[in-house]
């Protein structure tokens, strides 16, 4: 029986060997067989053969009994994906049921960022590949494909760099991007480094503006004289200055009325 990853089908390749069979003759034997109750989820299932025949050049010559057999198929997943995140590893052979993958963020040296890092565009995150057998740690028979998931504060990101820490540094990976997943083959759990390294240009105009304006406040400060200051006259001290102006003029006209009646009194008196 050939163990086979779920394919929504529950046909199952068996095969078979001939007893009797002269030895240059040409007989062939062929079984067609499905699961158990026609069973088609992922575990182990009984084999139901449901025919067999001869074929070949000497097949007539000969007649076949009813197979007896005891068989199991093991149903694999082809896909086992992370509950907590959208990450997921791929095999083209399949997966026992009891093996399990996680995906997640930690906390490395090489993804600690800061203001100022992070304002020159400089910026890293470390995610972990934990892949399990009865949750323990594995390494698997053959290599299998990772979709990781790529951060959302990474995506379209111009230098996007990964590498593998931990037990996939030491591998031979290409890493490759399809669409929001960093692709890759291996047979083991690790680490992999999410680094990007997009310098905004934009802050150099930004500071190349300001330094402008500040070194053309200060020739402007420096070269233009100086202006006399322009005192700001509110209604009221407008109508402080009014009064007093007239005040001055009433106190005038008091005094030069004075003077002429003087003038008039010593001219009567002399006559």
């Amino acid at each position: 029986v050939q163990d086979k990853p779920v394919d929504g089908l529950s046909d199952v390749k068996v095969t078979g060997v001939l007893s009797g069979v002269r030895e240059k003759d040409e007989v062939f034997l062929t079984l067609t067989a499905h699961t158990d109750k026609w069973a088609t989820t992922v575990g182990q299932h009984d084999v139901i053969i449901s025919s067999w025949k001869l074929t070949g050049l000497h097949a007539s010559n000969y007649a076949v009994r009813e197979p007896i057999y005891s068989l199991k198929v093991n149903i694999t997943n082809k896909v086992i994906k992370d509950e907590s995140s959208e990450s997921y590893v791929t095999s083209s052979t399949g997966f026992d049921g009891n093996i399990t993958v996680s995906f997640g963020e930690v906390y490395d040296s090489v993804n600690r960022t800061n203001f100022i890092t992070s304002l020159i565009g400089q910026k890293a995150i470390v995610q972990s590949i934990s892949i399990k057998e009865n949750g323990l740690d594995t390494v698997l028979s053959e290599k299998v494909k990772y979709y990781v998931k790529i951060p959302d504060a990474y995506l379209g990101a111009q230098n996007l760099e990964v590498k593998g820490l931990g037990a996939l540094s030491n591998q031979s990976i290409q890493f490759t991007q399809e669409g929001d997943f960093i692709t890759f083959y291996a047979d083991t759990s690790g680490e992999i480094l999410f680094y990007v390294d997009d310098f905004p240009y934009w802050i150099i105009i930004v500071v190349s503006v300001v330094l402008i304006l500040i070194i053309g406040a200060i020739l402007v400060f420096i070269l233009l004289p100086k202006k006399k200051r322009k005192v700001t006259i509110t209604s009221d001290m407008r109508k402080a200055h009014e009064w007093v102006r007239r005040a001055e003029e009433f106190e005038n006209k008091a005094e030069m009325d004075k003077q002429i009646r003087d003038r008039e009194k010593r001219r009567r008196w002399k006559m």
